[in-house]
């Protein structure tokens, strides 16, 4: 039978449901089935996930869904201290068991926000499609640059370039020690991050001499003697785009904006 068929059938249907979050190198794949499920896109272990709005109705076409995952979800705690440091992508498969290879990608966007309960996480999904509706300003008129740093369509700096190898001296929490970062002067790393192996990154609350203070700790803490990537951070200003990444070209603020409030007519 096709997936068609089945997915239409009164009592041949035998439905599965897959996901896939994928953020940076972190990949996890996870089935609410009873059991492991293999589907040509890799193998998905069981879980315990439970997804709103599943059912094959009218509401498979709208913007978003809610999984319930259990608190020590590893999805679930990314979100624990704040959001996290990179967009957390979802495709979530149906398939029909016996016939795993004929599937259909029936969800595909991004993972929005969580919440917390006594004993289980709400994972909001919200489509891509249903981002490309939403209506924005392209750009703010600030004196900051709108974009962000090392974004390739639009900043256009290539991040390695601005990637220096550290190791660890010490950890402590969300403050991490290395001689290597006293090599930068004082500043070099704030509001950049910090990358270990595997992928996971944190953004920089502020970097003095050998010491930077993450804006929170690493879900796993590195050990003394490991080696991690430190990006140079950027504070979107007019000077550190020239001085700094040499960049001006691309810089996307409004730098002569007046400062006097035309509604008070202070100086701000």
């Amino acid at each position: 039978m096709t997936y068609d068929s089945r997915e239409k059938s009164r009592y041949g249907a035998a439905p599965l449901l897959c996901f896939r979050f994928v953020q940076g190198g972190t990949l996890v794949l996870h089935t609410s089935a009873d059991q492991d499920v293999v589907l040509p896109v890799g193998t998905f272990t069981t879980a315990a996930i439970k997804c709103g709005g599943s059912e094959h109705s009218q509401e498979d076409g709208s913007g978003s869904v809610e999984l319930e995952v259990p608190l020590d979800h590893k999805v679930a705690t990314m979100f624990v201290g704040g959001l996290p440091v990179a967009p957390i992508g979802l495709t979530i498969y149906r398939a029909h068991r016996t016939e795993e290879s004929d599937y259909k990608a029936w969800f595909v966007g991004t993972v929005e926000s969580a919440a917390y309960e006594t004993d289980v996480a709400r994972l909001t999904c919200l489509r891509s499609s249903e981002k490309v509706r939403r209506q924005f300003p392209r750009d703010r008129y600030q004196i900051k640059c709108n974009f962000s740093v090392y974004s390739p369509a639009e900043c256009g700096i290539n991040a390695n370039s601005f990637r220096d190898p550290c190791v660890i001296s010490s950890v402590a929490g969300d403050t991490i020690v290395s001689a290597d970062f006293a090599l930068r002067a004082d500043g070099w790393y704030t509001a950049g991050w910090l990358e270990v192996p595997g992928g996971e990154k944190r953004t920089v609350k502020s970097h003095v001499t050998d010491t930077i203070v993450l804006l929170r700790p690493f879900r796993v803490a590195p050990e003394p003697g490991d080696t991690l990537h430190a990006f140079a951070g950027d504070d979107r200003t007019l000077a550190t785009c020239k001085n700094k990444f040499n960049n001006l070209v691309n810089f996307r603020g409004f730098p002569y904006v007046p400062i006097r409030n035309p509604f008070d007519g202070k100086i701000t």
